[in-house]
């Protein structure tokens, strides 16, 4: 087939460039985007990493005895928890690490029930290949993974407290990182 019309062949080479330029882009932008979302997801870790380890120096600074529910350790750090914010809906809590139990949450004086969930049954998750990566009960100083609960995925850090017994959690929902 031979083109002899000066103006069609133009029109065809601009139009081909167009298309690989439009695709060209398009895999870019989606390159792009994916790797903005790993970053940002592994700067958030990171982020719930060092609040939880803060948190738990913290926590050591206050001289705590053990926590049990009702203790006045317990209302203290209740109350502390009860104060920090973290971005992306994010929450600070404590677990029982013998048990998981929820010790202490933002929300555990509106919601009672919140005392019946254990927290370190639920094993937190490295990225998208979903393998456990370690279960709260562990003996690891620091962790940090995913963890699905009910209203979505969290990214999560822990941090261990062996003279109390407990592991502090930074919880930031994944959810607010994709924005």
């Amino acid at each position: 087939m031979k083109i002899r019309k000066r103006w069609l062949l133009i029109g065809l080479i601009s139009g081909a460039q167009l298309i690989l330029l439009l695709v060209g882009l398009f895999g870019f932008g989606h390159w792009l985007e994916t790797r903005l979302h790993q970053t940002i997801r592994r700067q958030v870790l990171a982020d719930n990493q060092q609040i939880a380890s803060q948190m738990a120096l913290l926590i050591q600074r206050m001289d705590l005895d053990r926590p049990e529910p009702g203790s006045e350790a317990w209302r203290k750090l209740q109350s502390t928890v009860e104060r920090i914010e973290l971005p992306n809906a994010g929450f600070l809590c404590v677990v029982d690490s013998g048990d998981g139990r929820l010790l202490c949450h933002p929300e555990l004086r509106q919601k009672p029930e919140l005392k019946q969930m254990q927290v370190g049954r639920l094993p937190l998750l490295r990225g998208s290949r979903r393998e456990p990566l370690i279960k709260i009960r562990e003996r690891a100083e620091t962790v940090r993974g995913e963890m699905q609960l009910s209203n979505g995925t969290h990214l999560v850090a822990a941090r261990r407290l062996p003279k109390l017994g407990i592991h502090v959690l930074a919880h930031q929902r994944e959810i607010g990182v994709h924005k």
